[in-house]
């Protein structure tokens, strides 16, 4: 469920179409040894010219006097930076026909004379553009290529390009691999925030897509909350309207429907300004989803139907759309109309046809294009500090054997004694009885306490008991004390009071040591019974587990009921 408008807020191309004058091919080194630097600015600093450019982007012909000026100087001086700096800054201001040639020259002129921005911003640049008409390949290429010359040069501007792969990875549906990337992203921008907001703004609108994907709705709300009150604060309104839509689309899982629809149209107009693609068909589908749940079908069915049609005419893809057709077909399916059923499973087939070849070559592309690499550079990270510690790694080693030596001695010494003790319990368990003491032989009854148990209930309870355990009622899995209680013709809270005082024990406890009692004398005195498995054996003591079983005879004997069974075996062959 993730939203592309990340496209447009990274590295904005802001101008449109540009009139004649800009539709000129300055690549051309024909077109560049005629053009004339206005005698007005000859002698202005590279500095002061970039000043002006960025003053008059709003009038590109003007803005482009400049920066052709400024590449036509630093081509004079011979600066590779300065001039891939010009071409880049001219392809903003340039249509969608010469933005990718002035990109390339930008890179061409920088990528043997690389520095901290360049060739890389050229190429996320380059990604973008390709991102934003939904060529996912391309875009992963320059992406690809940005990366490795900002891991060594600007780790800030890496952290942008890491997060657009993120978003590719979002888009082809592995989703816990993007959410790793974007979560990362967002530590490093949360170290430069106050200089780069925008970055974190970003990054916290996609961990938030991420908590309604994974249904942490209130967590959502949270995010987006926040992002909408710092976007207000920084009179930023594109990031203001996407934490709404986000909000719209996460008011929709909470099935809060009619608010969804308010605030999915309210950013309406705001998407189909940016020509934002891929989230008008988002908004469009929750919008569709939204009415569908409030019993507007008709209204549901129009934006399902726009839908398709933007998927058709764009071939962008948002992953959970594809139930826009199987919406259709369904609604289309009641109401008995073949025609438009056989339509719409043609069209879903197309889809999927089209985008699992292209999520394949895609995926494909990122684990060999970049996983596989960070996978290989935290290897050489790895040897790199072996190979840096190689006298600490001695010392470590003999660190090492030596406490190993003193853990396995201690050990050894603990195993010796824990056997002893082991058979020390056994020795005992063997010569006394495992029941303590017959209940008829129990001290005389006395009152717990003035007003709680009379000399009566304690006597009745203490009888009752008596037969409980004569009849072995205990083995029973289902006892509880309640039902204890009832049969003693008594209540749980005398039951309890009474166990407490008289067998200084909870009722579980009771209840488990009669039952281990018990399996102690069958595995003792039946030499079939120590032939069952221990889940067998705890069935008939009464126990639900083999797991509950062998805690309490352990907590009971203070061994394990595989050792007593064992031991007792080997002395009975001797």
């Amino acid at each position: 469920m993730v939203k592309y408008f990340y496209f447009f807020l990274i590295f904005v191309f802001t101008f449109s179409a540009i009139q004649a004058q800009e539709t000129i091919d300055f690549t051309d080194t024909k077109i560049i040894n005629q053009f004339k630097v206005p005698d007005s600015i000859v002698n202005t600093p590279f500095d002061e010219l970039l000043d002006k450019y960025h003053d008059q982007t709003k009038s590109p012909i003007k803005a482009s006097i400049y920066i052709k000026s400024y590449i036509k100087k630093s081509i004079t001086i011979n600066d590779s930076i300065k001039t891939a700096r010009g071409y880049r800054l001219l392809s903003h201001i340039s249509n969608d026909s010469l933005k990718h040639a002035f990109l390339h020259q930008s890179i061409s002129y920088s990528k043997n004379h690389s520095n901290r921005f360049y060739p890389s911003l050229a190429y996320l640049d380059l990604g973008n553009m390709f991102l934003n008409i939904a060529n996912y390949k391309k875009a992963l290429d320059n992406y690809f290529m940005g990366h490795q010359y900002a891991q060594k040069n600007h780790p800030e501007l890496d952290n942008d390009i890491k997060f657009n792969i993120g978003l590719i990875k979002s888009r082809i549906g592995n989703y816990e691999e993007a959410l790793k990337i974007f979560r990362k992203c967002h530590d490093e921008y949360e170290k430069e925030k106050d200089t780069n907001m925008s970055g974190y703004l970003l990054s916290i609108f996609a961990i938030s897509d991420f908590h309604t994907r994974f249904n942490k709705l209130d967590s959502a709300t949270v995010l987006n909350s926040y992002g909408i009150k710092q976007s207000i604060s920084l009179n930023d309104n594109a990031m203001r309207n996407y934490f709404v839509m986000n909000e719209g689309v996460n008011l929709y899982f909470k099935k809060q429907y009619s608010q969804s629809i308010d605030s999915l149209l309210k950013v309406m107009p705001f998407v189909h300004k940016q020509k934002d693609y891929s989230n008008i068909i988002f908004t469009r589908f929750y919008l569709g989803k939204s009415y569908l749940k409030s019993k507007m079908t008709e209204k549901a069915l129009s934006q399902f139907k726009i839908v398709d049609t933007l998927l058709k005419e764009k071939l962008d893809f948002v992953p959970e759309t594809r139930e826009t057709y199987k919406i259709l077909i369904n609604h289309y399916k009641t109401k008995q109309n073949i025609e438009k059923q056989l339509f719409y499973l043609d069209r879903l087939l197309k889809y999927d046809s089209i985008s699992i070849t292209n999520y394949k070559d895609i995926n494909n592309k990122i684990v060999t294009g970049f996983d596989t690499p960070q996978i290989l550079q935290e290897k050489e990270r790895i040897i790199s500090n072996l190979n840096k510690s190689n006298t600490t790694k001695t010392i470590s080693v003999i660190l090492v054997i030596t406490v190993s030596i003193i853990i396995c001695l201690f050990l050894i010494y603990r195993s010796h004694k824990t056997k002893k003790g082991y058979e020390e319990k056994f020795k005992k368990l063997i010569e006394t009885s495992s029941q303590k003491s017959d209940p008829k032989d129990k001290e005389p009854i006395t009152a717990i306490s003035p007003n709680i148990l009379s000399d009566d209930i304690a006597s009745r309870i203490k009888n009752g008991l008596n037969i409980f355990v004569s009849d072995k009622e205990y083995l029973n899995k289902d006892i509880t004390i309640n039902l204890l209680a009832k049969k003693l013709d008594s209540n749980a809270k005398y039951l309890s009071q009474y166990i407490n005082h008289y067998e200084k024990k909870k009722f579980p406890d009771y209840i488990n040591d009669l039952r281990i009692g018990y399996a102690i004398e069958k595995i003792k005195n039946d030499k079939k019974f120590r032939l069952y498995t221990i889940k067998a054996i705890s069935e008939t003591a009464g126990f639900n587990n083999p797991v509950s079983f062998s805690q309490a005879f352990y907590k009971k004997t203070g061994i394990k009921p595989s050792y007593f069974i064992k031991k007792l075996e080997n002395s009975k062959t001797k």
